[in-house]
């Protein structure tokens, strides 16, 4: 005989107490979104873009403008420990991709050619004069390669953290194909139970540093407001995002070779990304594939650089963020003095 058994209840009751506890924490969600809004309000500024509006910021002056995109499930508030370091010597945006965080859902499928369309019509509704040193992590460094072969008189520079490769369906299809459904079930599983209040409920007992990993890195006033951000609607457009992960980096693979640009790819130095997930060995071979194909990325530009993050893991931006910076400076230099010379 089981406990509950024991207690009185019978399989009936318990589903009944299950019920009223999901419409009791989904109703709390719900209330805890209202508030959100009021007390986190957007940082910067929405821009229509066609019918639905993006969120993005704008902090310091200087040409090239410095454009950031983050990568999967990842909003804008990632950047928190490079844009303001940025500002001191370029002008820089950071944005919020459809569906995350402040920025308003757009059209489906969310490939990376509607992401670059997207962000393409953000910058000009926005007064966001080019040319542009573009800065992408990972899915985001796949569609700010895909942006600028798109847009090449827009594009000045090119940083590419751990970007995710135009040819990894080359190298790894099935671990590709893998990680394609892992991420879509994960998170459209995290964005049923944030529906029900469950993962708020969560954060709430748990506290805010049992949120990802990267938050607790974030200023202490930023933390809050990322959360509110993420519990928005940042899974559903992350599940989408991965939905159409193929697609995109098959938009990437038949792009436009890119122009002559300063091209800096930084790969990651700790080998962590695939620990855990498969065998010692299956990992050692993942890593050297994953290496490969940054070195790669780098020869995209003829004057592009391949360069490797010793400190970091996946997260360069997290873990040296004072490298990324520095990389970024080096880019817009260059920029600047070829713009002079030119």
């Amino acid at each position: 005989m089981s406990f509950w058994q024991i207690a009185g209840f019978s399989v009936a009751d318990l589903l009944v107490l299950l019920l009223v506890f999901l419409v009791v924490t989904s109703i709390y969600h719900i209330i805890s979104v209202s508030k959100d809004e009021r007390r986190y309000p957007p940082a910067g500024k929405l821009v229509d873009v066609g019918g639905y509006r993006l969120h993005v910021t704008i902090e310091g002056e200087g040409g090239p403008t410095v454009v950031m995109d983050a990568g999967l499930a990842h909003i804008s508030t990632v950047w928190s420990l490079v844009q303001p370091e940025v500002t001191a010597f370029a002008r820089v945006c950071t944005i919020d991709r459809a569906g995350h965080a402040w920025s308003e859902a757009g059209p489906l499928p969310r490939t990376s050619r509607q992401i670059c369309e997207e962000l393409h019509a953000l910058l000009a509704n926005a007064s966001i004069e080019g040319p542009y040193v573009l800065v992408g992590h990972s899915f985001g460094g796949l569609n700010m390669y895909l942006y600028a072969s798109l847009y090449p008189d827009d594009v000045a520079g090119l940083v590419l953290l751990d970007a995710l490769s135009r040819d990894i369906n080359l190298y790894t299809p099935r671990e590709f194909g893998y990680f394609i459904l892992a991420n879509r079930l994960k998170y459209r599983v995290f964005w049923r139970l944030t529906r029900l209040g469950i993962t708020r409920l969560y954060l709430r007992l748990k506290g805010v540093d049992a949120a990802q990993d990267f938050i607790v890195h974030l200023p202490l006033e930023l933390r809050y407001s990322t959360i509110a951000g993420y519990l928005r609607k940042t899974f559903v457009a992350a599940a989408r995002e991965s939905a159409s992960l193929r697609a995109s980096v098959e938009q990437a693979r038949l792009a436009q070779p890119l122009r002559d640009i300063p091209l800096v790819v930084i790969a990651h130095g700790l080998p962590e990304m695939f620990a855990g997930h498969m065998s010692l060995a299956a990992a050692a071979q993942a890593e050297q594939r994953w290496q490969k194909m940054q070195a790669e990325l780098a020869q995209l530009s003829p004057s592009g650089k391949y360069m490797i993050a010793e400190k970091s893991g996946h997260k360069i931006h997290i873990d040296q963020p004072e490298l990324v910076v520095e990389v970024i400076r080096q880019v817009v230099e260059t920029t600047r003095t070829k713009h002079l010379e030119g």
